[in-house]
């Protein structure tokens, strides 16, 4: 969108100083400038805002490395967990609880992010996971895909659970989809055959709550010996 006020070599000029192509003390730029004082405030104007939001991003980025640095205790961890799960029984909002629970979600879901990086974790939407880490199964090699499975929670009683199977390649496809209410699905023998050629696969479990709201989600990658 253009700005009606600044013909096209003025909104080039702002442009420029923005995205540091050109400095205030360009020939062009100072000859600009001095010819439209509007245009010259503007610029200050924005320049400054600018300079505002990288040093805010810079502050963040910091902050953002030094949680990341952190090493959790393993206790703490467990209690956030712990709590989690007890918000998502009550069906409360998260929002409700606090800067200080926020701060604590915060470096958990840092550090499951980090886990999940080490593990070597494939594309698609981050796991959730509220208060359980679930055993997915296949995983890693086997001698053939059956039955895809993961460990269930006690508070699993109501969720639909999706899970999706893809080819694990650059440009994956999906080689089968389905819904239960079991933590156990067996695909069919056309849905078999099309996974076990694919050789190497990554598959994701998301369950479901009765209203619609994703309770959590974890993948897995597996491959055939």
């Amino acid at each position: 969108m253009t700005d009606p006020r600044w013909t096209k070599e003025e909104q080039d000029v702002i442009a420029d100083l923005l995205t540091g192509a050109r400095a205030m003390n360009d020939p062009d730029v100072a000859r600009t400038l001095a010819a439209n004082p509007a245009l010259a405030e503007e610029c200050r104007v924005l320049l400054e805002m600018a300079q505002k939001l990288d040093t805010a991003g810079e502050q963040q980025r910091r902050e953002v490395s030094e949680l990341m640095a952190l090493e959790p205790n393993p206790e703490d961890l467990a209690t956030t967990q712990a709590f989690l799960r007890q918000q998502r029984s009550s069906r409360r909002a998260f929002w409700v609880v606090g800067p200080l629970l926020a701060a604590a979600v915060l470096v958990l879901g840092i550090w499951i992010g980090r886990q999940a990086a080490d593990d070597g974790g494939g594309g698609g939407d981050p796991d959730v996971i509220l208060g359980t880490d679930r055993e997915l199964s296949p995983s890693g090699e086997v001698e053939r895909f059956e039955t895809f499975s993961w460990s269930a929670d006690e508070l699993d009683t109501g969720l639909v659970f999706e899970i999706i199977v893809e080819s694990d390649a650059d440009e994956p496809q999906e080689l089968a989809r389905t819904e239960t209410e079991a933590p156990t699905w067996t695909p069919s023998s056309e849905e078999l055959a099309r996974i076990n050629a694919a050789g190497q696969i990554r598959w994701r479990v998301v369950g479901w709550e009765p209203d619609g709201e994703q309770a959590f989600s974890k993948r897995a990658r597996a491959s055939r010996r």
